[in-house]
């Protein structure tokens, strides 16, 4: 299915002029200071696009993800900005800082970060001499893609566009700090990634 619809889509965006809308947030984002946002674009193609706002503590942080395909000319020219201001990392980088990694589809209830008495996880750090800054992991089904990458993600480069540990939100709208790694119990992370063979984008603003 997933596939098919990339498919589709490609065909869309390669044989017709593509249209935008204004991103429609969906109920929650006020959850969110705009700012943490700012990054995000403004419209999306109509042809595909889909967001995610989540405020679940339990199972991992309050996120903000946006996926869309865009025209070649478009990504392309992401792509050029991008580069000229920020360092890039492939998703199957084995040396990349990432938050939540343990998580996938299938196993958050075993890492519910309000249990009684929550599950012990020792975050081990990839013995590299320098990490990225922190990626969040893409573990919700409809934006897994594979196991074999730490972020979840395949074929994709990743632009971490702001990041810093600490505590940016209110402290009760927080998870606890558990299963992520030493120095970065709290923090965020926004950035932008690109798939240049799919002519998607994803938008992130995590903050944990």
């Amino acid at each position: 299915m997933r596939i098919s619809t990339i498919i589709i889509i490609s065909i869309i965006i390669t044989s017709c002029d593509l249209r935008y809308q204004r991103i429609e947030y969906p109920d929650g984002i006020e959850y969110f200071n705009p700012e943490f946002y700012s990054h995000f674009p403004i419209q999306v193609p109509t042809a595909y696009s889909k967001i995610k706002v989540s405020l679940n503590t339990y199972k991992s942080h309050p996120f903000i993800w946006l996926l869309y395909y865009d025209s070649q000319s478009h990504i392309d020219s992401l792509e050029i900005k991008l580069d000229a201001s920020y360092s890039s990392f492939n998703s199957d980088d084995s040396c990349l800082l990432v938050i939540d990694k343990h998580l996938n589809p299938d196993n958050w209830r075993s890492f519910d970060k309000h249990a009684r008495v929550p599950r012990k996880y020792n975050y081990l750090l990839p013995n590299c001499s320098k990490l990225s800054p922190p990626i969040p992991k893409f573990y919700e089904e409809s934006w897994y893609e594979t196991n074999n990458t730490l972020v979840g993600l395949d074929g994709w480069v990743l632009y971490v566009l702001d990041s810093k540990p600490g505590i940016f939100m209110e402290e009760d709208k927080l998870p606890n700090g558990l299963f992520t790694p030493l120095n970065w119990e709290h923090g965020y992370s926004k950035g932008i990634a690109l798939n240049t063979e799919k002519n998607a984008v994803i938008y992130w603003a995590d903050i944990w």
